[in-house]
């Protein structure tokens, strides 16, 4: 069954849709992990911080399992912990260390001071900040100019398929980007190296 999955994903099938046609929830999701592993192989590194509430840390835990099988890095100040270390500390290098900063605005994140607190550092870092917010929640005045995903809290994992879907778009850009920059040396060093075997075969003849 397993193999089977996985080439529905190739297909294009999502988890969420898999399960509505009857599948097992546990091992759509198991097979999913194993497709993301594959698929996501040679992709540029990313590392994400959650910000979210004490009251999630059940929702940010399977965000954390999800995102890791996609080979991203993720950073959730509860499942690292660091004894010793003061936990303003923690969290501000985690921040700053991240590519992005995922809020997960529930009913409980969009009241949490720890969230708050560190969507100030993330927005004083300037960490580029996606909002995953929970259906019927009203998103904070600081973040109403942002495009959002949307959060399911009857469908959670729909909600991190979405997320890993733009991640890894994002990591798509960044290969891309990194290939074209690649090329642009690689035709700039071939004129270089045709220039100077030019200048090299004048000075030449003229010796001659």
């Amino acid at each position: 069954m397993i193999e089977k999955l996985i080439w529905e994903f190739d297909q294009g099938k999502s988890p969420s849709a898999l399960i509505a046609e009857g599948f097992p929830k546990s091992t759509v999701y198991l097979a999913y992990k194993r497709w993301l592993k594959m698929r996501t192989i040679g992709l540029p590194s990313l590392k994400v911080f959650i910000s979210h509430s004490v009251a999630d840390l059940n929702v940010v835990s399977k965000m954390y399992d999800l995102l890791g099988a996609a080979g991203i890095t993720v950073y959730i100040a509860e499942l690292q912990p660091q004894p010793g270390v003061l936990i303003s500390e923690k969290v501000e290098k985690m921040i700053g260390e991240s590519d992005y900063f995922i809020a997960l605005l529930t009913q409980d994140g969009v009241r949490s001071p720890f969230v708050n607190y560190e969507i100030g550092i993330a927005k004083k870092s300037n960490k580029p900040i996606i909002p995953l917010l929970e259906e019927g929640v009203q998103i904070p005045l600081y973040l109403q100019q942002r495009e959002i995903l949307w959060f399911k809290r009857d469908n959670p994992e729909r909600s991190v398929e979405w997320l890993i879907k733009y991640l890894n778009y994002i990591r798509k850009e960044k290969a891309k980007a990194a290939l074209m920059s690649a090329l642009a040396t690689l035709s700039l060093v071939a004129i270089v190296g045709i220039g100077l075997l030019g200048l090299f075969s004048l000075t030449s003849s003229k010796k001659e």
